[in-house]
């Protein structure tokens, strides 16, 4: 996810002529992966590795939005922790909703046959998709408003 976040933070100072403080997160960020890969790796294997990344994406996130006040602009923190928990709430409905329909619809014994297995994955899919979409119809998020010009007739 601090990878995500950062593909969005990034371009926003791009946006607003100043590479400086991208650069500097960017700088920190390699330090800061460095110095934590040579400690968990000792310990941890490429486990370490891995974490020290994750790590290291996620102070270059902090660091950016936290400087994002210093050039002048706002994040609404109410909407986007909002967003980010009825995004959860849905995917974790979405999630049961694959689950249970993958469980049925692909059980151990047709690993064997390709066909079923593709037929039950594909379902799963456009089951989970469509309890998300629908759900976003329902409350009437604006990040699927998108979907509501398949409904113009």
């Amino acid at each position: 996810w601090a990878f995500s976040g950062l593909r969005i933070i990034v371009p926003i100072f791009y946006a607003l002529s100043n590479v400086t403080i991208p650069f500097v997160g960017g700088v920190v960020s390699i330090i800061s992966n460095i110095v934590l890969s040579l400690v968990l790796m000792d310990k941890l294997g490429v486990y370490g590795l891995s974490i020290s990344i994750s790590c290291a994406s996620i102070l270059n996130l902090i660091f950016l939005v936290k400087a994002l006040s210093t050039v002048n602009f706002a994040l609404s923190w109410r909407e986007i922790i909002y967003t980010s928990l009825r995004s959860s709430f849905f995917a974790l409905i979405m999630y049961a909703v694959v689950y249970i329909a993958s469980k049925s619809l692909c059980p151990a014994e047709i690993f064997t046959d390709k066909s079923r297995l593709l037929f039950g994955v594909v379902v799963s899919i456009i089951l989970g998709a469509s309890v998300y979409a629908g759900l976003g119809l329902i409350f009437k998020i604006p990040e699927l408003k998108f979907l509501k010009l398949f409904n113009r007739k």
